[in-house]
């Protein structure tokens, strides 16, 4: 893939957020995020409402986490039972 460039899906959620929204809006935005997933498994949302400030908390509470030891991180992993929980 040399030389490819690749471009990550960037949806707009706004019309999922926003009342009084169209319905024919809402229903492109879930087609993109359904197509998204399906042919990246993932998209860059926009439009989301999610303040800076929370965002940059999280990024930094993620680096923290990913720098403690694995020994920290094992008593955090998810094991057989709890994915049970979450898969549907």
């Amino acid at each position: 893939m040399t030389g490819t460039k690749l471009k990550v899906p960037i949806i707009n959620l706004a019309p999922l957020l926003v009342p009084g929204s169209s319905e024919e809006d809402v229903r492109a935005t879930v087609a993109d995020i359904g197509r998204a997933c399906q042919e990246w498994g993932f998209f860059y949302a926009v439009g989301h409402q999610v303040e800076l400030d929370f965002i940059k908390e999280v990024q930094h509470l993620c680096r923290q986490f990913f720098q403690k030891p694995k020994e920290y991180k094992r008593t955090v992993a998810r094991t057989a039972v709890s994915r049970d929980l979450f898969n549907h």
